[in-house]
């Protein structure tokens, strides 16, 4: 009975060992984990004994993967392998039902996992956040704060879409302080692999300041400086229209020029992540503002692989006209959820 016993442990670690990928490195070491991504030669191999470790492409010797990859070649062909088998030094072999085709490491320029939204999409990398933080204090006044925000991104061939959305109500002993709420959408098409041209849509709703709602639609270049496992960076110039909506129903219609940047960099093995967000523009009508500035600044401590605690500075400037004037600066910790 004992020995039976064994022999099904044995074989059921056997069976989950190899579901486990392989990394098979140039001077003869071997790694095993999750093959997560490939991308700009950095390969990131996601472990239970190191967690997730980025390998240079141009170190690695083989691979073996156990789950569907799509394997991005160069010059925009792609691959669905359902399997990559090992080869020779600087190869592997891409199956799918068929005969194994060979590939050159130097050939590929990216691999992913395909996502599922109800149906399986080829070459979609779908990621978001929720962040909530809730501040309730009893004393000689009574105060409670509540923020919400979240972000939703898909990233499918040339094409990027971002939807960003907030929510913000501070109150004291029953008297709102702060009450509004914001939405903003972005679609970049890349023409090249790092230049790209961006349209944003933006829209601010505030119950409390005179300024009441804020109408923005911008469109300009934007350069990626970086974008692979370890953080991305890029920015844009925009040209925008907008109209701004007080509380005594007056309006006003102007143009203007910005920058947007989105920031964020991981350190310590993915365990802190530095990030900051925002974009400042120039009215060309001064009587409106001379500047405007909305930004926000933080840090990430990852608790589990969807999970995490945050803490950020927002600076949000609106400076000129008396009428539109805002300076408000806020300090947020709260739970993130990440996908």
């Amino acid at each position: 009975m004992l020995v039976r016993l064994l022999t099904f442990l044995l074989l059921a670690f056997l069976s989950l060992s190899s579901l486990a990928d392989t990394v098979w490195m140039k001077n003869g070491d071997r790694l095993t984990g999750t093959i997560s991504l490939l991308n700009d030669s950095k390969l990131v191999l996601d472990t239970d004994y190191a967690g997730s470790v980025t390998i240079s492409w141009n170190k690695v010797s083989t691979i073996e993967t156990s789950s569907p990859l799509l394997v991005k070649l160069k010059k925009d062909k792609q691959e669905k392998a359902k399997i990559i088998k090992p080869a020779e030094e600087g190869k592997l072999q891409l199956v799918n039902g068929t005969e194994p085709q060979e590939v050159a490491l130097q050939d590929i320029k990216q691999i992913i996992k395909p996502k599922k939204l109800g149906v399986e999409i080829d070459d979609l990398i779908w990621s978001g956040k929720v962040n909530i933080a809730l501040d309730s204090k009893k004393a000689e006044k009574d105060t409670t704060t509540f923020d919400i925000d979240f972000q939703t991104k898909l990233e499918h061939s040339n094409w990027r879409h971002i939807l960003n959305g907030e929510y913000n109500r501070k109150s004291s002993d029953g008297n709102v302080s702060t009450n509004n709420y914001a939405l903003d959408y972005t679609l970049d098409h890349f023409i090249t692999k790092q230049w790209f041209w961006q349209t944003n849509a933006g829209f601010k709703l505030d119950h409390i300041e005179d300024l009441r709602k804020q109408y923005t639609l911008g469109t300009g270049p934007g350069y990626q400086f970086w974008d692979d496992s370890l953080g991305a960076f890029s920015m844009s110039s925009l040209i925008n229209v907008s109209r701004y909506e007080y509380q005594d129903t007056s309006s006003k219609n102007f143009g203007s020029y910005g920058i947007r940047w989105d920031y964020n960099r991981y350190l310590l093995g993915k365990n802190f992540e530095l990030f900051t967000t925002g974009n400042a523009t120039r009215p060309f009508d001064t009587s409106v503002a001379k500047y405007t500035l909305d930004t926000d600044i933080g840090i990430r401590y990852k608790l589990t692989d969807w999970a995490s605690l945050n803490f950020k500075v927002n600076r949000n400037i609106i400076n000129g006209a008396s009428d539109s004037s805002i300076n408000e600066t806020r300090y947020i910790f709260g739970f993130g959820i990440n996908w």
